[in-house]
């Protein structure tokens, strides 16, 4: 191994895996994605109090990661819920949350009645 110092964003992780990107990675599971753009979403928030002038170049960011972390976690619901219900199901490719969010509400509001 070299002595030069190494960027831990490549590093290998626990098992050897390192971040990875598409099909290549260890997991699949959309709730897991989600929780990490909620997460990257939290964390620019966190910089925005900081309260310096960066802020207005960081609002976008943080209304995208907040707004993709919600649509991911309504795909991965279509897909649990279905899955519970032993239905499964594959998830709704939309990037709409709107689109995402009606068929969710008709399972809900059938399970109330």
């Amino acid at each position: 191994m070299s002595t030069e110092k190494q960027n831990r964003l490549f590093a290998a992780g626990p098992f050897g895996l390192n971040a990875c990107v598409g099909g290549n990675g260890p997991r699949k599971d959309l709730w897991v994605y989600a929780v990490g753009y909620r997460r990257a979403g939290d964390a620019l928030v966190r910089e925005a109090f900081n309260g310096d002038e960066r802020t207005d170049f960081i609002v976008y960011p943080i209304v995208y990661n907040y707004r993709h972390a919600i649509e991911l976690y309504l795909k991965a619901l279509w897909v649990k819920v279905h899955f519970l219900c032993g239905n499964p199901r594959k998830p709704i490719f939309t990037h709409s949350v709107v689109a995402l969010w009606a068929p969710m509400r008709l399972v809900m509001d059938a399970d109330r009645n």
